[in-house]
C-alpha cells in the first residue's frame, strides 16, 4: 500500500513539475507521453488526440520516436479497436494494443513487438475525453492494478495541462490579433485621409499636365494609387472588425474571380523572383459573379504569401508555387500548391479548425494569415481544405459558392 501511494505521489509530483514547464501544445503532448511511459516503466507508447469534427483519434506522438514514420495507422475512427473502445467507455484497461491482425501489421511495419498494452483515456473526471494514451510492454513485469491507478492520475493531470496549454495559446493569439486590430484601425484612418487627398489632387494635376498623353498617364497613375489606398483602407478595417469580434459584412459586387486572384498574385511576383521561386498561375475564363473582391484578393495574397515563405524556409532559393483557379460543381476553387516542407497532420487540422500558428520560424509569421483566410471564406459561405505531406509540400484549397449576378445588375453594368 505504501509503495502504491508513493508511486501516485511521485507521479503527480513529476507530472505537475514537468508539464508546468511546457511552452506549447505540442511540447505538452510530448511531455505527457514521456511521463506516462516513465510512470509505469513501459517500453514505449503512443498518444492520440480526439478530433470531434471528424470523430477520429489522430496520432500525435510515439515512443520510441524512430518508429513514428513507420506507423501504418495514423488516425482511426473514435470507436475503432482497443483505443476506440477505451475512448468511448472512458475506462482504462490492460490487454492487447490491437486485434491480432492489426497488431501483426503494426509489428511488421515498425519492428516493435507488442506483448501487452495499458490503454487509458486522456481526461479529467466529469469531462469529455481529450484522447487516448496507449502504453506498451512493461519492462520487468506485467501491467497491474497499481499501474492503472497511476496512469489514471497522470492522465487527469496531463489533461488539465493540455487544456491549459490550449487556452494559453488561444489567449496569446487573441492578444496578438487585438494589438493588430488597434494598429490596423490607425492605419485605416490614415489611409482614408490619404485617399481623400489623392482624389482631390488628381484633377488639379491633370489640368497642369502637358499634352493629352501625359494627362492620360497621370490620370491612370492616380486611379491606380487611389485603388491601392482604398484596398489598404478596406483591409485595415477588416482586421479591426476581426480583432473586435464584429461580424464580417461582405460587399458583394459583380467580380471575375480569376482576374481578382491574378491581380493579387501579381503583387507577389517580385518577392517570388527575389527568392528564386517559380510562381505559376493558371485559370479558367469565367463570367462575373457576386463576390467581395477585397475578400478574394486577401485570401489569394495570404495563401500565396505563406506558400512563398514555406518554400523559402525549406529550400532557401528555388522551389515552385502553383496557383490555379477554376469552377466546379457551382463552386469557385482556388488552389495554392507549394513544394515546401509540408506539415504534420496536427498542424493541418489546426489550420482547418481556424487555430493556426506559424510554422515558418524564419518568416516570423503569427499564423493569423490562414486564420483570416478561414474567416473570409466562411463569410462568403465557403470553406478551406488543406492537403499536406511532410517533405513534399502543401496544397491549400478555398471553395466559394458561385452566386450569379441578377439580370437587373447585369443590365445596369452594360449601361
Amino acid at each position: 500500500m505504501v509503495s502504491r501511494e508513493r508511486r501516485l505521489i511521485e507521479a503527480v509530483y513529476h507530472s505537475t513539475h514537468k508539464l508546468a514547464a511546457a511552452t506549447s501544445v505540442e511540447e505538452t503532448l510530448h511531455e505527457v507521453l514521456h511521463l506516462c511511459v516513465e510512470a509505469v516503466d513501459a517500453s514505449g507508447g503512443t498518444i492520440y488526440i480526439h478530433d470531434p469534427v471528424a470523430n477520429r483519434l489522430r496520432f500525435r506522438h510515439v515512443l520510441p520516436e524512430e518508429v513514428a514514420e513507420k506507423l501504418p495507422l495514423r488516425d482511426i475512427p473514435d470507436d475503432f479497436g482497443i483505443a476506440g473502445a477505451v475512448f468511448q467507455s472512458r475506462k482504462a484497461i490492460i490487454g492487447p494494443a490491437a486485434s491480432s491482425g492489426d497488431r501483426s501489421a503494426i509489428e511488421e511495419a515498425t519492428g516493435f513487438v507488442v506483448e501487452e498494452a495499458l490503454t487509458a483515456p486522456l481526461m479529467v473526471e466529469g469531462m469529455e475525453p481529450l484522447g487516448v494514451v496507449q502504453l506498451l510492454n512493461r519492462r520487468d513485469a506485467d501491467f497491474d492494478e497499481s499501474d492503472l491507478q497511476v496512469i489514471e492520475t497522470v492522465s487527469a493531470v496531463s489533461a488539465l495541462a493540455y487544456i491549459n496549454s490550449l487556452l494559453a495559446e488561444q489567449a496569446s493569439r487573441m492578444a496578438s490579433l487585438e494589438a493588430m486590430g488597434k494598429v490596423s484601425h490607425d492605419i485605416g484612418n490614415l489611409a482614408a485621409s490619404l485617399h481623400s487627398h489623392v482624389l482631390l489632387l488628381a484633377p488639379a494635376i491633370e489640368e497642369i499636365a502637358i499634352g493629352a498623353d501625359t494627362a492620360a498617364y497621370v490620370k491612370e497613375g492616380f486611379a491606380s494609387l487611389a485603388e491601392s489606398i482604398a484596398r489598404i483602407v478596406g483591409y485595415s478595417r477588416l482586421i479591426s472588425d476581426l480583432s473586435a469580434g464584429r461580424p464580417l459584412r461582405p460587399d458583394l459586387k459583380p467580380t471575375r474571380f480569376s482576374d481578382t486572384v491574378r491581380e493579387a498574385v501579381s503583387y507577389l511576383e517580385p518577392e517570388a523572383r527575389r527568392r528564386g521561386v517559380t510562381l505559376t498561375v493558371t485559370s479558367d475564363v469565367e463570367e462575373p459573379t457576386l463576390l467581395d473582391s477585397l475578400y478574394v484578393f486577401r485570401i489569394a495574397q495570404n495563401l500565396v504569401g505563406n506558400a512563398l515563405k514555406a518554400v523559402h524556409e525549406a529550400k532557401g532559393l528555388g522551389g515552385h508555387v502553383t496557383v490555379r483557379t477554376f469552377t466546379r460543381d457551382c463552386m469557385h476553387i482556388l488552389e495554392v500548391q507549394d513544394d515546401g516542407p509540408g506539415m504534420p497532420e496536427e498542424v493541418r487540422e489546426r489550420i482547418v479548425r481556424g487555430m493556426a500558428v506559424s510554422g515558418w520560424r524564419k518568416s516570423g509569421g503569427s499564423g493569423w494569415g490562414t486564420k483570416i483566410v478561414s474567416e473570409l471564406a466562411a463569410a462568403l459561405d465557403g470553406r478551406i481544405e488543406v492537403d499536406s505531406e511532410l517533405g513534399k509540400g502543401t496544397t491549400f484549397r478555398v471553395m466559394l459558392p458561385v452566386v450569379p449576378v441578377p439580370a437587373q445588375q447585369q443590365q445596369e453594368a452594360r449601361t
